[in-house]
């Protein structure tokens, strides 16, 4: 190993209070967690939720709350979130968590050591979905099922991109390709930066051994407004013909997602499929009405 790198470990969260003291607490059981030299949380939460983040900050083991940081964000979006991170962070290395993921023992042990051996600009991991089998609702199955925030069962080299929840990556790398697009408010910032890292020629690596669980609680309705996000930031609209593209897009994911629910006699997630059309196409209105306004 190399003994002078250290790491800055970042969290983004918006009222993520239900889950952050899960998360912040198991940083302490982490192997080589001695590499962290800073835990940064990005904050854009309201009032209230701020102080129920230092109540939990403080609450904290010292070992853990003496490395905190908490940077107010002014704007909303994760890419400035990110960004705001990573131009913060005093260290060479960056790796990131989501504020609802809670890390394996052994995941920021491996995703340092992949990092190092594979001579590689980032390295992503696995977030496996469903931790805590009890209490779990509708739109949390539905989500496991159709929303896998990974890329299988086998080390990848250069993939697709890397899910931003279980990253780590080189900091001057990132500022070399101009950081992460802040355009992208909830979601894709993790496709672009990856693409654009690969296409500048730095190696990204898929180590599925580095794995985080999401805790996360869905209903139905942020579940459904969650996969809009996934399917849309990245490919919006920009002239007509895309328009009439997104909504064929939006009949072809609608009945994809119906057919494999009821050929696996899933009827209640049948549900939620039927509900992707029309707020699907609601949010696509919604979001051509306040472009169209500015």
């Amino acid at each position: 190993m190399r003994k002078k790198e250290k790491i800055s470990l970042y969290i983004p969260t918006k009222n993520s209070s239900s889950y952050l003291k899960e998360v912040l607490n198991s940083l302490n059981f982490l192997e080589k967690r001695e590499l962290i030299y800073e835990i940064l949380i990005i904050d854009f939460s309201d009032e209230e939720e701020k102080k129920k983040l230092k109540r939990i900050v403080s609450s904290l083991d010292y070992k853990i709350r003496n490395k905190i940081k908490i940077i107010n964000q002014k704007k909303p979006g994760l890419a400035i979130a990110r960004n705001m991170a990573v131009k913060n962070s005093k260290s060479e290395i960056v790796a990131s968590i989501d504020a609802d993921c809670v890390p394996e023992k052994s995941w920021l042990r491996i995703l340092y050591e992949t990092l190092v051996t594979e001579n590689a600009t980032g390295v992503g991991g696995r977030v496996i979905e469903l931790k805590k089998l009890k209490n779990i609702g509708l739109g949390d199955k539905w989500r496991a099922k159709h929303l896998k925030q990974h890329l299988g069962n086998n080390k990848i080299i250069n993939p697709k991109f890397l899910p931003g929840a279980n990253t780590i990556f080189y900091k001057k790398h990132l500022k070399m390709v101009g950081y992460y697009n802040e355009l992208y408010k909830s979601n894709y910032e993790d496709v672009d930066i990856s693409k654009r890292l690969m296409q500048s020629g730095f190696k990204l690596v898929y180590e599925p051994r580095a794995k985080v669980y999401h805790i996360k609680k869905d209903n139905i309705f942020s579940v459904v407004k969650t996969n809009w996000a996934w399917g849309f930031y990245g490919n919006e609209p920009k002239v007509f013909y895309e328009v009439a593209k997104r909504a064929l897009f939006n009949i072809y994911i609608t009945l994809k997602y119906a057919i494999i629910d009821l050929f696996n006699l899933d009827f209640d997630l049948a549900i939620i499929d039927f509900l992707i059309l029309p707020v699907n196409f609601y949010l696509d209105l919604r979001w051509l009405l306040k472009k169209a306004l500015n």
